[in-house]
């Protein structure tokens, strides 16, 4: 005839596990984008604190150097310019290879939230496939014609 008030049932609280699922893995996939940007702020944080710590310490090298080419007597000579010179390319450097790091740490807490998003995503879907056989199963015993060869009277025979 209709549905079975079992399969009516059964198919409400498939869609509202389902939905409450999907609901779930959509706040865990925010959540893991905040991580994300978590991750990002300390990363350039460190590298800000990185940053900082190389240019005082060129500057006091530089002013070492600037300070004994003072007292040697040899200021504004070739080896002081290039004592000077060399620091500045060293802080460079230094710093270009931080840049990298942080770039590379980005770029994997940004590969392992595509990651999660995918594995959401296959949950999502995986759960909409594993609901909807009932669905359709259902959904064609709505509009099936009832069965009248059978009868509802139970007969006995000796």
């Amino acid at each position: 005839m209709g549905l079975e008030t079992s399969t009516i049932i059964a198919i409400a609280a498939s869609a509202t596990t389902t939905a409450y699922s999907i609901d779930q893995n959509q706040k865990a996939k925010a959540e893991q984008k905040k991580q994300q940007q978590i991750q990002r702020a300390g990363n350039l944080a460190q590298q800000q604190e990185e940053r900082r710590r190389q240019i005082r310490e060129e500057r006091i090298k530089r002013a070492r150097i600037l300070q004994s080419a003072e007292n040697t007597g040899t200021a504004g000579s070739s080896g002081e310019l290039g004592g000077i010179g060399s620091l500045a390319t060293q802080l460079s450097n230094n710093i270009g290879a931080n840049l990298g790091i942080i770039d590379r740490a980005n770029q994997m807490s940004a590969s392992a939230q595509s990651e999660a998003s995918a594995k959401v995503n296959a949950g999502i879907s995986s759960q909409i496939g594993q609901m909807a056989p009932g669905l359709i199963t259902s959904g064609a015993s709505i509009f099936s014609q009832p069965d009248t060869k059978t009868s509802n009277k139970m007969e006995w025979y000796d």
